[in-house]
């Protein structure tokens, strides 16, 4: 069951992806943060239980209650996938981006690297998006 909602999510994203890829709108940093921070912060918590195990401060069998289960990490960023990749889109037109980068932001830990970059990439201009066309 887990494993369908997984997919479901991925198919959300894919849908967010090629309905925004042309679209007119544009979303700036802060608006894609209110998206993005929501998304990172189980990541984050993750990545943090998991070095408390790897140095030994918790046993392996007390994170599963320290943080989220894995069902419900699935669960909370698949029901995320289509709001947080429309934002996506709309953010990479604002900075003048390709859609590949919503598409490497598909795969597992590599979308944490994609959905930083977007928040640190600065805005392009309006005469620099219409001189690239």
């Amino acid at each position: 069951m887990i494993g369908l909602v997984a997919i479901a999510g991925y198919i959300a994203a894919f849908i967010a992806i090629n309905r925004y890829k042309d679209a007119e709108r544009r979303s700036s940093r802060t608006d894609f943060a209110w998206y993005a921070v929501p998304y990172l912060t189980p990541w984050i918590l993750g990545i943090g239980a998991d070095l408390l195990v790897i140095n030994g401060v918790v046993s392996p069998s007390g994170t599963e209650n320290l943080f989220w289960s894995t069902e419900i990490f699935i669960v909370y960023v698949s029901l995320f996938s289509y709001p947080l990749f429309r934002q996506m889109m709309l953010r990479i037109n604002d900075c003048g981006s390709t859609s590949v980068i919503a598409y490497i932001s598909l795969i597992p830990l590599i979308n944490i690297f994609m959905v930083l970059y977007l928040l640190i990439k600065p805005t392009k201009r309006n005469s620099d998006l219409v001189s690239a066309e």
